[in-house]
């Protein structure tokens, strides 16, 4: 490598010999430097390597990115990244998920004081609708008089109770009637007589 050139990958060059960095080659086509082909794994920048699978050993990220997506390479070792846990699928491959336990548990919680106060609240709902009921039902009820009781024989003594007290007082207001004079007595009949009057 140290008589190799400077060119880091993708940089245009002539020859293997130009490209400064180990498995690099000199792409005939491309007439650029990329890695070899038992090396596909690239920083693009100064580094070939094979791709690893997860839990396999690196040196820098790329390698197992292109196997497996959301890795990363830590200390020496290909790893998932935001702390998820790799599945290991029957084909051989592996992908990274995350821990589904929690957010199924924040979704079926439910605050045992939330219960409470809305269990209160439907009894007081149904409590105001009873006082109201029974409310409404004492303020319109017909009020039972002997003239809209049930009983017919109540009201027929009623109305002919009523009847005698009406004749009874006709009667009175006749004779009252009788016995009051006429006619007004005059003012010469309410004069005292004096004895001198008929001299």
């Amino acid at each position: 490598p140290s008589k190799r050139g400077p060119l880091k990958f993708g940089d245009r060059c002539e020859s293997t010999t130009e490209c400064g960095f180990a498995g690099s080659v000199c792409d005939s086509t491309l007439r650029t430097c990329q890695c070899t082909s038992d090396l596909p794994a690239t920083n693009h920048i100064d580094k070939c390597g094979k791709m690893a699978q997860v839990n396999e050993s690196c040196f820098f990220t790329e390698q197992c990115e292109q196997m497996t997506e959301q890795t990363e390479c830590r200390d020496g070792r290909c790893i998932c990244r935001f702390e998820m846990n790799p599945i290991f699928k029957p084909d051989g491959t592996v992908e990274c998920r995350g821990t589904v336990t929690k957010p199924i548990v924040t979704e079926r919680y439910v605050d045992p004081t939330m219960i409470g106060v809305l269990v209160a609240m439907a009894v007081m709902f149904i409590i105001i609708c009873v006082v109201l009921r029974l409310f409404s039902k004492a303020r319109w009820r017909d009020n039972r008089t002997i003239f809209n009781t049930p009983n017919p024989r109540l009201m027929n003594v009623s109305l002919l109770r009523d009847n005698k007290l009406l004749h009874g007082q006709e009667r009175r207001g006749s004779r009252m009637s009788v016995r009051l004079p006429s006619r007004q007595p005059s003012m010469a009949s309410l004069r005292p007589h004096s004895p001198n009057a008929s001299i």
